[in-house]
């Protein structure tokens, strides 16, 4: 029985504040039935309290940008016919 690798690749921005933000593409059925998923995630720290937010350099937000572009094609060819 062959089995789809849920992972398909994880990278992270790490920004000047010390945050780290993992971009990761989910194969599909994974996480929903019909189709592969980006997940955008960010590990809390012993400061955080109910909510979590991250302030990126222009530098920083364009280049995140360019990441979720390019999960969100690679999960649009991954569903492509």
């Amino acid at each position: 029985m062959a089995t789809r690798t849920p992972l398909v690749h994880q990278r992270i921005l790490h920004t000047g504040s010390g945050r780290g933000v993992a971009v990761t593409g989910y194969a599909a059925g994974v996480l929903a039935p019909d189709g592969a998923r980006v997940v955008l995630d960010t590990a809390c720290l012993p400061y955080d309290r109910d909510e979590l937010w991250i302030v990126l350099t222009p530098a920083e937000a364009r280049r995140l940008a360019e990441l979720l572009a390019e999960e969100a094609g690679a999960a649009e060819r991954e569903a492509a016919p």
